[in-house]
């Protein structure tokens, strides 16, 4: 396929006419025509500018064969929710785990009607499930632990009836899980500086650190899915910023319980981050 097959390809692919993307780009639709016609190759810069629009690699543009035309399908989905719902209600009664046997139902009911980002139409729910049996597999079997991990977006991502953020202090769990679910909860503005209070504050607190680690671990093995390239980049340096720090924290500083989950967790991390930066 010609480049100006591959304009026309990703631009159907985002949605964009013709008049749009010459918008975007500062260009008539005619030039934008006649580019897909290939009647002449568009400027270095343009090129540039349209691949950033189109969330592609300039690559990607100049390539004889769009990769999309490998038959691939990006899942945004990789387990069933009614089975790992099931799995973690299972080990919360099997282990006496009030905490998690309240947090479950509540999460799943607080979470109603939210979904994750990308194409299929993935419940919220999906995401702390996914962590809660990361959690589990990797021997966390802590009560306070996987209520947490079950209601660490709550507080963000919910509101009570009166439309209001919910306080941890009104969740139904004990105060060690509160304090976690608090502390992982990002402040309702953002101002200069608050991404090094936000992970200096976890730091202090073992349950939030292993929180916030599972959440990247499983936000960075989905991103190909939800994110734009310009928001992956951005993730990726914030993960290698404030992140792996926090799974050296795991490894040195809670070494009896943390040491091997905290290398498990950092070897798929690393793999995943190295992986993308090679292909954005």
């Amino acid at each position: 396929m010609k480049i100006g097959g591959n304009i026309y390809y990703y631009r159907k692919r985002k949605g964009f006419t013709q008049e749009e993307l010459a918008e975007k780009l500062g260009v008539t639709f005619q030039t934008v025509s006649a580019w897909e016609r290939d009647d002449y190759l568009p400027q270095l810069d343009k090129l540039d500018r349209m691949a950033q629009c189109l969330d592609v690699t300039i690559a990607d543009l100049c390539s004889s064969t769009p990769v999309e035309d490998a038959g691939w399908v990006l899942k945004d989905q990789m387990f069933s929710v009614e089975h790992m719902y099931r799995f973690v209600r299972t080990y919360a009664q099997s282990a006496d785990a009030r905490q998690t046997t309240a947090a479950l139902p509540y999460a799943k009911e607080r979470h109603e009607g939210q979904f994750r980002k990308g194409k299929g139409k993935v419940p919220y729910i999906y995401h702390p499930l996914v962590m809660t049996c990361h959690a589990l597999a990797l021997g966390f079997h802590e009560d306070d632990l996987t209520a947490a991990l079950l209601l660490h977006d709550v507080c963000e991502d919910c509101r009570d009836e009166a439309g209001n953020r919910i306080k941890p202090e009104n969740l139904p769990v004990g105060e060690k899980a509160q304090e976690a679910v608090r502390l992982v909860t990002k402040p309702d503005e953002e101002y200069d500086g608050w991404e090094k209070d936000y992970y200096s504050a976890i730091a202090q607190n073992r349950l939030a650190v292993i929180v916030k680690c599972l959440d990247r671990c499983n936000n960075i093995s989905m991103m190909a899915v939800g994110f734009s390239r310009a928001k992956m980049r951005e993730y990726i340096v914030e993960t290698e910023t404030y992140v792996l720090p926090l799974l050296e924290i795991m490894k040195k500083k809670y070494e009896d319980t943390c040491y091997n989950a905290a290398f498990l967790i950092k070897y798929q991390m690393l793999s995943d981050l190295e992986n993308l930066k090679r292909l954005l």
